[in-house]
């Protein structure tokens, strides 16, 4: 069974597309897996925090602190951002509509 040329560059063509849907994740999917590896990294500092302690005595020191506290900033910042605070609800002490709009006062 022979196919056409152009069909070959259809069916192509419809992969592509599919593929390139199938492969793009959604920005709260990016952002999840960015705070995935964010904590990842985390446990990788923690790790190397604890080597450099076991090693000789340098002179210049990294400040895993730092780096950690800033980490926790901005994965604190994507969650805030993947799943915002809900809104306090509202008051409930409305003004009482009393549905009287007639005038019955005298105009001189």
């Amino acid at each position: 069974m022979r196919i056409s040329l152009s069909k070959r560059v259809l069916c192509i063509l419809t992969l592509l597309l599919l593929g390139t849907n199938i492969v793009q994740a959604t920005e709260k999917e990016e952002l999840a897996l960015i705070t995935k590896q964010l904590t990842q990294v985390k446990e990788s500092l923690l790790r190397s925090e604890i080597v450099s302690g076991t090693e000789q005595a340098q002179r210049y020191h990294f400040n895993y602190q730092a780096a950690q506290s800033d980490i926790n900033q901005i994965i604190l910042g994507i969650e805030n951002y993947l799943s915002p605070s809900r809104m306090q609800p509202r008051s409930l002490n409305f003004p009482v509509i009393t549905g009287e709009y007639q005038d019955e006062s005298a105009h001189d």
